[in-house]
């Protein structure tokens, strides 16, 4: 079995859990422009009045970093998996 079949069966179980969550939450992947509020800052700066927390991020390179440091900087063009309710994630995706 492929990695390509496999991924669907993935994103039905994380959207069961997540529809089942009363917070609605979902995980939203958000490119990084400069004027982001997040550019430069760290993951633990990230999102400080938030619960949304950073799963995964691909640098610029197109590497992935999974489960990234609290010390790993959001740069210009990186492209950060988060994981957050539909109103916090909303709100920063229209900053962006």
């Amino acid at each position: 079995m492929d990695l390509s079949s496999i991924r669907p069966l993935a994103v039905d179980s994380l959207d069961s859990i997540f529809a089942a969550t009363p917070s609605g939450m979902r995980l939203s992947e958000v490119q990084i422009a400069d004027n982001f509020p997040m550019s430069g800052t760290t993951v633990s700066q990230g999102c400080p009045s938030t619960d949304i927390q950073t799963l995964a991020i691909t640098k610029q390179m197109r590497k992935l970093t999974v489960t990234p440091t609290n010390g790993t900087v959001f740069a210009p063009g990186d492209e950060p998996i988060l994981i957050g309710s539909n109103s916090q994630l909303g709100s920063l995706e229209n900053k962006g």
